[in-house]
């Protein structure tokens, strides 16, 4: 899927340093970074990186590119990279990152993927409410612009990749509307984490309060949106890639509410606005 349609969207949590913030550029000498999750990561994602950025990870699992992790023929940007055994067999929830580079955000956690796509009904939009406008008495119109895109970081825009430019206008918002989602993929089992009584090589399943709202606070933190995570990456080095699209997200909403449509199942709207 392409033209920024929405597929089966995925939120991308941000385990290790809660914020995310990839303004400001800063340089790394060998530094380890450690980590220690009560979830098992299966992302680790680099936003605002150059050329020779080298990452060596101290974990259990083989980290494996998702998007420009080798940093080959693009020149940095961001980079995605996921876990080759990702089970809970294999699976750590601790381990030590070593990064020598520059650097903005390191990003490590957990993603979860929506059960299904949302409906049909669905809206996307670029908002301008950096953009002031007014009507002088002489009929003239003046305008002043606070922003309209988040900042750079560093000699880049927010996702480019390399030197490919990146066609950065408004902040982008999304209103998503999912039905027929079963009880167990919104609310765990337990809030005390017990597990499925059939759990016995899972340490739970997955759901929407346990992933993504109880670690963004319902808004409060930021997370990473991917509206569609089956686009697969891909680039020669000497045309403009092709990747998924990101933006660094908040709730707009008050509240969470969950309608039932029929036993067990319900229908859950979902108002999604880039943040910076």
């Amino acid at each position: 899927m392409a033209y920024q349609n929405v597929g089966t969207p995925r939120f991308y949590i941000n385990h290790f340093s809660k914020e995310i913030n990839p303004t400001t550029i800063n340089t790394y000498s060998a530094e380890a970074f450690t980590y220690s999750f009560d979830l098992k990561p299966n992302y680790v994602m680099l936003l605002g990186t150059s050329s020779g950025l080298q990452i060596t990870a101290d974990i259990h699992n083989t980290l494996v590119e998702k998007v420009n992790y080798y940093i080959e023929g693009l020149g940095g940007g961001f980079s995605l990279a996921g876990y080759a055994l990702m089970d809970y067999t294999t699976a750590s929830t601790s381990g030590t990152l070593t990064i020598t580079g520059d650097l903005a955000e390191l990003v490590v956690g957990r993603y979860y993927d929506m059960p299904h796509s949302p409906d049909l009904s669905l809206s996307m939009s670029h908002e301008y409410e950096g953009i002031k406008t007014i009507t002088t008495k002489g009929g003239s119109t003046l305008s002043n612009t606070n922003y309209y895109k988040p900042a750079k970081w560093g000699d880049r825009e927010a996702w480019q990749l390399g030197d490919f430019p990146y066609y950065y206008s408004g902040r982008r918002s999304w209103d998503l509307s999912f039905s027929y989602i079963s009880d167990t993929d919104i609310e765990p089992y337990s809030y005390y984490g017990n597990k499925y009584t059939d759990d016995s090589s899972e340490e739970g399943t997955d759901n929407w309060f346990q992933n993504v709202l109880y670690y963004t606070m319902g808004g409060h933190l930021p997370f990473i949106f991917c509206p569609d995570p089956s686009i697969e990456y891909y680039s020669d080095g000497s045309n403009p890639p092709r990747v998924p699209e990101f933006a660094i997200c908040r709730f707009d909403m008050n509240s969470f509410q969950r309608e039932q449509v029929s036993n067990t199942i319900y229908t859950i709207k979902i108002k999604i606005v880039e943040s910076w």
